[in-house]
């Protein structure tokens, strides 16, 4: 599809058949009166929502997100301060790569310390008033006999 919209061919066609359709509905002044009363029905006041304070912030942090998805969002303030330092794009994700790095590496052994000293019993159950979920032990114990039906004892043949 990407090919055949490229094609001059193409274009020259699609445009001739547009401007075709267009005069068609512009033909008919039952039609073009009621564009145009929807033009001026919904269009004024969707312009309107479109430009208030909250709607064009939404639409900036949309942006921005977009352009910085390759970014941790804490990391936005450094991504400015080096964009305005005169770094181009694929420096400052790497020094940025480099940088989160980093900060995995030295919060590891911390976690590490973390995860290896057990919880009391109080904090066990203040996490369960919090939302903390439950976990059930597995049953490991056997289902069946230890024992084949011939008597020999590994349950094999």
């Amino acid at each position: 599809m990407a090919a055949k919209v490229q094609d001059e061919g193409y274009k020259a066609r699609h445009r001739a058949g547009s401007k075709r359709g267009a005069a068609n509905r512009v033909a008919n002044p039952l039609h073009l009166e009621r564009l145009q009363e929807i033009g001026r029905t919904y269009g004024r006041a969707n312009l309107a929502l479109g430009q208030t304070e909250e709607a064009r912030q939404k639409i900036g942090d949309t942006l921005r997100r977009r352009h910085l998805a390759w970014c941790p969002e804490e990391y936005w303030p450094m991504n400015q301060l080096l964009k305005r330092a005169g770094y181009c794009l694929p420096e400052r994700k790497e020094m940025i790569a480099a940088e989160v790095a980093r900060a995995k590496k030295a919060a590891a052994p911390q976690a590490a310390v973390k995860q290896a000293e057990p919880l009391t019993f109080e904090q066990q159950m203040e996490r369960v008033r919090n939302g903390a979920k439950l976990t059930t032990v597995p049953d490991t114990r056997p289902t069946g006999p230890a024992y084949s039906l011939v008597g020999n004892a590994t349950g094999m043949l």
